[in-house]
């Protein structure tokens, strides 16, 4: 979990985010109570759809059911104004949370390699490789520091 105040200041890190002192306030008023109480309803929302989802005993529906889910907190983190990353992350806290967590990892195994590469192919896509070799030195600096 500490990886998700990381996905809101990212952003702003990279000089893409607020660039006011109040709209930086918004954003985190955002990402506390809006995207903190998604994630309070979802936990007991989410409880209540996978139980239903499990009475169908079908694979496809828990698959379908997990992509919505990733898909929806995807979209209301991309409309409270924080990236898809940080929707994308909060769906794995919740499906990671749930009791059927077994049989959602079991059914979705199969796709994994598939939702690599459009992870993959996403990040590659928003890669400048100007900004790349503008930057080398601290990419070098970054990546030696972290190895």
């Amino acid at each position: 979990l500490a990886v998700a105040p990381l996905l809101v200041l990212l952003p702003i890190l990279a000089g893409s985010g607020p660039q006011t002192l109040a709209e930086f306030g918004i954003l985190i008023s955002k990402a506390v109570f809006g995207f903190g109480g998604v994630l309070i309803a979802g936990r007991y929302a989410l409880a209540k759809v996978f139980d239903y989802v499990a009475e169908a005993k079908s694979t496809e529906t828990f698959v379908a059911a997990a992509l919505l889910v990733v898909i929806g907190m995807g979209q209301t983190a991309d409309h409270l104004g924080l990236s898809g990353s940080t929707g994308a992350f909060a769906a794995g806290v919740l499906l990671a949370g749930n009791r059927f967590r077994p049989q959602i990892q079991a059914d979705i195994k199969p796709f994994e390699g598939i939702l690599l590469g459009i992870f993959f192919l996403t990040a590659g896509a928003e890669l400048d490789p100007v900004v790349v070799l503008r930057e080398w030195p601290t990419l070098l600096t970054g990546i030696f520091a972290f190895l």
